[in-house]
């Protein structure tokens, strides 16, 4: 499969996509843990962030049904409900990501935000300050 395709897929599975997972070994390895852990993110903020999954539900640009179980964390039963779990699940993510990126540039005096990281000059051990001030356990690594 052509690696624009494969990135094509991937992206496509993060938005609650399940076409052509059957048909690679390979993607369909990527796609199954990715989509339970999707689920189980949404459960898991819907019992403890009640106010970050309402407003995920009021960013996303899709209209979720009132009745949306968002602590089932079974595979969805149609693709409607995956795409609009995904685009829950993509506005916690981004949250989340917003919070870490913010830990890193509070550290350094040249930080330049980037869409899920940020560049410095300067190697702090950002690792410890991501896990004190939002309790992730994060690697991070300076290769691309």
């Amino acid at each position: 499969m052509p690696i624009d395709e494969v990135k094509q897929r991937l992206t496509a599975y993060a938005n609650g996509s399940q076409k052509k997972v059957d048909k690679s070994p390979e993607l369909k390895e990527f796609f199954e843990p990715s989509d339970q852990l999707r689920r189980e993110v949404i459960s898991v903020i819907k019992t403890n962030k009640p106010e970050l999954l309402k407003s995920a539900i009021e960013q996303s640009k899709n209209s979720c049904p009132e009745d949306q179980d968002w602590q089932n964390v079974e595979k969805e039963k149609s693709t409607r409900e995956a795409q609009d779990k995904a685009s829950v699940f993509f506005f916690i993510w981004t949250y989340f990501e917003k919070q870490i990126r913010d830990v890193m540039l509070s550290i350094v005096d040249d930080g330049i935000p980037m869409h899920d990281a940020i560049y410095s000059k300067q190697e702090l051990p950002f690792e410890e300050a991501i896990m004190a001030q939002t309790g992730f356990q994060l690697k991070i690594s300076d290769q691309v």
